[in-house]
């Protein structure tokens, strides 16, 4: 009997122990990221390209990249009163390599091409608005 016993009281503290440690391991974090929304427009044109940069200061020899996602969250794609929010994030090789003045440089992503929009009434024109990180900025370029 005794050792029934012993046995139930080891089997559930190991089953206690797994649950605990489960549920650890899902972690739900508030943050607050600040976007704010610029228009485009364009007439008389084949599209436009969309340029993110960001302004940045660098103390190392390291490398900077960015990278970007985009996702029409409005409209069809055609150029036409469409929504896209258009995240960026910069990044950089991990070398220890300090220098001993900073560096301002502006790095930018390749630019996104929005096609403009042609019916009996319109001749390729553009009309969208982009969401972007707050901080960052916005080129925008007409192809002809």
């Amino acid at each position: 009997m005794k050792r029934n016993l012993f046995f139930l009281i080891i089997f559930a503290v190991v089953i206690g122990y797994s649950c605990f440690a489960g549920a650890g391991q899902a972690v739900v974090r508030d943050f607050s990221a600040e976007y704010v929304a610029k228009g485009v427009k364009a007439e008389g044109v084949k599209g436009v390209e969309i340029k993110i940069s960001k302004e940045i200061i660098r103390y190392d020899c390291n490398k900077r990249f960015m990278s970007i996602n985009k996702a029409l969250v409005s409209g069809d794609g055609s150029g036409w009163y469409d929504k896209y929010i258009v995240d960026a994030s910069v990044s950089k090789t991990l070398m220890h390599c300090p220098i001993k003045e900073p560096v301002r440089e502006t790095i930018s992503a390749a630019p996104i091409f929005i096609k403009s929009f042609t019916n009996e009434n319109v001749h390729g024109d553009v009309i969208v608005t982009i969401v972007i990180p707050k901080g960052y900025n916005l080129e925008a370029t007409a192809v002809r």
